[in-house]
C-alpha cells in the first residue's frame, strides 16, 4: 500500500483523483448551508441538534479545501490530514445530529413503547460510539498522513478502517433500533398517549421522520464506499476515480446535509422537542414530591411547637365538651375529661344543662305506633292501632313508618296527620 512521504509531486498517489470544478462547486454548496441551519437554529431554538450540523458543514467546508490545496501540492501532509480530517469528521458529525433525533421519538408516543426504559441511554450509547469513531479515524489518519514507511502507514490504514467500522455500526444500530420501534408501534398491544398527538400526527413530521431514515441510509453508503478505498489502497481503480470521488462521497454527504437543512427538526417537532428531551424526563419526577436527603425545609413550613403545646382551657370555662364536670381541686387544666359531645351518664340527679322538665329523646323505630294500612292488606285483615295517649314522648305529629312486612322496600317516613290516625275498616279499603 503507498503511502503520502515516499512519493514525488508526479507519481503521488492522491486519494479520490480531484477535479477543481467540482471540489469548488462541493466547496460553495457547503458554504450556503450554513446561513440557513443557523436560522433554523435560532428560530426553533435547538442549540444541540444545529450545533452538530454546523459543525459538520464547517469541517466538510474545511476539508475541501484542503483537498483543493492538495491538488496543487501532493506531498504536503498537512493538506493531507486537513482534507481526510474534514471529510470524514464532516460525515461523523451528521451521523450524531441524526442519532439525536431517535431519543426524542421514543418518548413521542408514550412510555409503552419506548425501546430502553430511559431515552438517554441511546443519547449515551450513540455518544460513546461517535467518539471512538473519531478517535480511531483521527488516530488513523494521523498515522497514514505522516508514515515514513509502507508498514507505519499499512498500521494507519488500518485504524482508520476501524474507525469506519464502528460509523457502520452506529449507524445501522440507528436503522435498526428505529424499525423495532417501528414494529412495536404498528403491533402495539397498548394505547398510544395522546399528549403529543398533533406532532407524531402531522405530515411534517411523518416526512422528517422518512429524511431522517435517508440520511442516514445515505451516510452508510458513503462509510461503505470509504471502506471499499482505503482497504483496496490508494493506488486503486476506486481511489483514483474522479466520478467515485464527486457522486459517491463528496455529493452522498452534500445531499445529507441538504436534507437536513431543507427539512429541520424544529418545523417537525416544534415545542416538543425541548419537553421531550432525556434530560429534561430524568429531571422530572413522577412519583409523589417526597423530600429528599440533604434538603433543607424552608422556614415557613416549620411547626410552631409553642402553639401547640399551650394547654386547652379548663372544663369548667368550656362545656361544650364536658357537661357537667366540675375540676376537683389541684387538678390543672389540660385535655377534656370527656371529648364526646355526649353528655355524662345520667346518675339520676338532673343536671343544670338538662332539666328534669324535658322528656327524653325517643325514636319511632321503637315505638311503632300511628301505623297506617297498608296497600297491599285484603279486605278481611285489621289494622292495629294504638292511641296517641298510649305511646310517650310523641303526639299525633310525630313521623309515621311503612308496614315492616314489606320486603326489599325503602322505609318512608312522613308527618301523619291528626284524621289519618283513626281506624280503618277492612270493607272500605274497596269502596
Amino acid at each position: 500500500m503507498s503511502y503520502f512521504a515516499d512519493c514525488s509531486g508526479e507519481t503521488c498517489p492522491v486519494p479520490y483523483g480531484a477535479a477543481p470544478a467540482g471540489n469548488a462547486f462541493i466547496l460553495a454548496a457547503f458554504a450556503a448551508l450554513i446561513p440557513p441551519v443557523v436560522y433554523a437554529g435560532l428560530r426553533y431554538r435547538i442549540l444541540s441538534h444545529t450545533l452538530f450540523l454546523s459543525a459538520a458543514v464547517i469541517v466538510e467546508i474545511v476539508g475541501h479545501v484542503g483537498k483543493i490545496l492538495l491538488v496543487s501540492n501532493p506531498t504536503s501532509h498537512v493538506y493531507s490530514v486537513v482534507y481526510l480530517l474534514g471529510t470524514h469528521w464532516g460525515a461523523v458529525l451528521l451521523g450524531s445530529a441524526v442519532n439525536l433525533v431517535l431519543p426524542h421519538v421514543l418518548v413521542l408516543y408514550g412510555k409503552e413503547f419506548r425501546v430502553v426504559s430511559d431515552p438517554v441511554y441511546m443519547n449515551i450509547f450513540f455518544f460513546i460510539l461517535d467518539i471512538f469513531t473519531l478517535a480511531f479515524q483521527s488516530v488513523g489518519i494521523g498515522f497514514a498522513a505522516t508514515a515514513n514507511t509502507a508498514t507505519e502507514s499499512s498500521q494507519g490504514v488500518n485504524i482508520l478502517l476501524t474507525g469506519l467500522a464502528i460509523q457502520i455500526v452506529s449507524l445501522i444500530t440507528f436503522l435498526g433500533t428505529y424499525r423495532y420501534f417501528l414494529s412495536k408501534l404498528s403491533h402495539r398491544r397498548y394505547i398510544l398517549d395522546d399528549t403529543y398527538a398533533p406532532v407524531y400526527s402531522s405530515h411534517r413530521f411523518k416526512y422528517f421522520i422518512i429524511c431522517v431514515q435517508a440520511v442516514a441510509a445515505i451516510l452508510l453508503v458513503r462509510t461503505a464506499v470509504r471502506i471499499a478505498v482505503f482497504a483496496s489502497g490508494l493506488n486503486g481503480p476506486l481511489a483514483q476515480s474522479q466520478v467515485a470521488s464527486f457522486l459517491l462521497d463528496d455529493t452522498l454527504v452534500l445531499v445529507a446535509a441538504l436534507i437536513l437543512t431543507v427539512y429541520p427538526v424544529g418545523r417537525a417537532f416544534g415545542e416538543a422537542w425541548a419537553e421531550t428531551s432525556p434530560r429534561v424526563l430524568a429531571d422530572r419526577s413522577d412519583g409523589l414530591p417526597l423530600r429528599h436527603r440533604h434538603h433543607r425545609r424552608n422556614r415557613s413550613s416549620q411547626i410552631n411547637h409553642h402553639v401547640i403545646s399551650l394547654p386547652y382551657q379548663s372544663p369548667a370555662a368550656s362545656p361544650r365538651f364536658s357537661p357537667g364536670f366540675t375540676p376537683r381541686s389541684g387538678m390543672t387544666p389540660g385535655l377534656p375529661a370527656h371529648p364526646s359531645p355526649r353528655g355524662a351518664p345520667s346518675t339520676g340527679v338532673p343536671s343544670p344543662r338538662t332539666p328534669a322538665s324535658a322528656p327524653p329523646l325517643a325514636s319511632p323505630r321503637n315505638y311503632p305506633v300511628h301505623q297506617r294500612a297498608p296497600y297491599d292488606a285484603t279486605p278481611a285483615q285489621t289494622v292495629p292501632f294504638m292511641a296517641p295517649q298510649e305511646s310517650p314522648g310523641l303526639d299525633s305529629a310525630m313521623w309515621g313508618m311503612a308496614s315492616p312486612g314489606e320486603p326489599g322496600r325503602k322505609r318512608r317516613m312522613r308527618a301523619v296527620s291528626a284524621h289519618e290516625t283513626q281506624m280503618v275498616q277492612g270493607d272500605s279499603l274497596w269502596d
